[in-house]
């Protein structure tokens, strides 16, 4: 899925348009992955177990349709959208649930479409360059010790 610098975004490798495609932005936080993908043309639904995330979501972003829920257990029909994402947000949940959740709730020829932000990795376009090499998971979890990944279960 392509968001920067490309003024017709796609669905990756499936090539058919992001205008006009029903998307679960999973695990929305304070909405800005759900600000990108509406700005590019997507009938959005915000989904975030936070209250206090999706209190500032749904302050920011009133008219997007915001759900209480997590990537566990999805609260939605099967076959309700063309793209299932999770900006940022993929590793709070325990894949042995998520994934088969969200091929359920996902059209079939539907995306799902993971993605994080990381330092020092660059993207073809951008101008930003590696500088050095990455810590290994070790250390990052010794500098950011509330990043590191956590599974919720039931």
């Amino acid at each position: 899925m392509t968001l920067h610098g490309d003024d017709r975004p796609t669905l990756g490798s499936a090539g058919r348009p992001l205008a006009g495609a029903d998307v679960l932005d999973s695990g929305a936080g304070t909405g800005i992955a759900t600000r990108l993908l509406r700005e590019r043309g997507a009938r959005v639904v915000a989904m975030e177990p936070g209250a206090g995330l999706a209190a500032e979501l749904h302050r920011a972003e009133p008219e997007v349709p915001l759900v209480r829920g997590e990537g566990n257990r999805l609260p939605f029909a099967a076959g309700s959208f063309d793209v299932v994402a999770y900006a940022q947000a993929w590793h709070w949940t325990d894949p042995a649930h998520s994934a088969p959740e969200a091929l359920r709730v996902l059209h079939p020829e539907g995306v799902l479409a993971l993605w994080w932000n990381q330092a020092g990795i660059t993207a073809p376009g951008s101008r930003r360059r590696r500088t050095g090499s990455r810590p290994s998971p070790a250390a990052s979890r010794r500098r950011w010790p509330s990043c590191s990944p956590r599974f919720r279960s039931g």
